[in-house]
């Protein structure tokens, strides 16, 4: 098994007293290949842990190591919910010292670089120690120390690597557990659901739904057509409804409105056209007489009924006037009366 950097270089730290698990800190460890790894931990618990890669550029190394460095630790404070990251210790390969320095410069000396602070007696010098920092962690374990950072493995490379024959099991059983859900929702979801469609069907285009069979079976375009023509055809019925209608409303409503003196002997009710263009109108004629004994009396009585007539809603909707159009006095049977032509239109 094969122990992730951060691991290593977190036992060393905690051999040296240099780091307590209740702590939240960062390790920043650069490789001789240009390597950088970044790990934030607070309370033994890894939220971040990432990779980068140095060019040969020194100049350009600096800003890029500032960056990557900020915007990890902006991300694990996003992450924690507001934790900071106050002590960042520094390991590796490498001119440390210079990456400690400036980093505390770039950071404006609000956060702590630390190297590692080996006891006295060490046979080998501060910088042989760096360079062989994560060996003497990978050492330290097999010592017995443990990392205050867990103890995760990763298999080798050799043992990622998927057997054909494990791969095709794999396949086949991911693709029968695919079917075997497929089937369940068909089963379960779909099913029910097509038969209540079916049923649905049934009651309202079925055999016994009284529906015509043969519109059932009509396209789309034919239905479309069919409903054109029943339109039209509705459309008939209902204006012929409407005239058949129109006399016996007026006479219904001629005769609540017409007084007793006043008789009516001839009526026609049509529709006539204004010429080309003009749209059709409906047009009344009424002859009859009044009958009092005074002809002034009787001139009075056709004008207020004429006006009466204006007024009531069933000759008002259709007509916009009506008008005296002859007035006459004359003898019938023995009785003077005066004989009227009402017109509305």
């Amino acid at each position: 098994m094969i122990e992730p950097v951060h691991s290593a270089v977190g036992r060393v730290f905690a051999s040296l007293n240099m780091f307590q698990k209740v702590k939240t800190c960062g390790f920043v460890t650069l490789q001789s290949d240009g390597n950088v790894n970044l790990t934030f931990v607070s309370k033994g618990i890894v939220y971040l842990s990432r990779d980068f890669l140095l060019s040969e550029n020194q100049e350009e190394n600096k800003s890029h190591f500032f960056d990557e460095l900020k915007a990890s630790l902006d991300y694990f404070y996003k992450l924690t919910g507001g934790e900071a990251v106050t002590q960042i210790f520094v390991a590796g390969h490498g001119d440390l010292k210079f990456w400690v320095e400036h980093l505390e410069h770039a950071f404006n000396y609000a956060m702590r670089f630390d190297l590692a602070t080996f006891p006295e007696g060490t046979p080998f010098s501060a910088d042989i120690m760096d360079s062989i920092f994560i060996a003497y962690g990978l050492a330290l374990r097999s010592a017995g120390y443990s990392s205050l950072m867990g103890e995760p493995a990763l298999l080798p490379p050799a043992e990622r690597r998927m057997k054909p024959k494990s791969f095709y099991s794999l396949l086949g059983g991911c693709a029968l557990g695919v079917m075997v859900l497929f089937l369940l929702v068909r089963l379960v979801v779909f099913q029910p659901y097509v038969g209540k469609l079916t049923h649905e069907y049934q009651k309202v285009l079925g055999p016994g739904s009284g529906v015509d069979s043969s519109v059932v079976e009509m396209s789309v375009e034919s239905l479309d057509s069919r409903k054109v023509k029943l339109a039209s055809q509705a459309k008939l019925l209902a204006d012929f409804e409407k005239k058949k209608s129109l006399p016996g409303e007026l006479l219904m409503a001629l005769g609540r409105n017409t007084p007793a003196v006043i008789r009516i002997d001839y009526i026609s009710i049509e529709n006539t056209t204004g010429g080309k263009g003009k749209l059709a109108r409906n047009r009344m004629t009424m002859r009859g007489g009044c009958v009092t004994g005074n002809a002034e009396q009787e001139t009075a009585a056709i004008d207020a009924w004429i006006q009466q007539l204006q007024g009531e809603g069933a000759f008002k909707s259709r007509f916009s006037e009506f008008k005296l159009e002859e007035v006459k006095r004359e003898r019938e049977m023995e009785q003077v009366m005066t004989q009227f032509k009402v017109v509305g239109e």
